[in-house]
């Protein structure tokens, strides 16, 4: 099974498996990647008369 993490290691170029460990990334960063381009797509495909609003919470 192909994860994020693993991909990204991949197209880092990570072959030392001692590197690996200190590449994982926490769950929490790969969902904010996949977020961040699922907003970008929903920005893109939302029609003129409609708006996307983020507030910090």
């Amino acid at each position: 099974m192909l994860t994020l993490v693993s991909k990204l290691m991949r197209d880092k170029g990570v072959k030392d498996p001692i590197h690996l460990a200190q590449l994982r990334t926490p769950h929490l960063s790969v969902r904010y990647k996949l977020l961040i381009k699922k907003v970008v797509d929903l920005e893109a495909n939302l029609p003129c008369t409609c708006k996307v609003n983020f507030p910090d919470s």
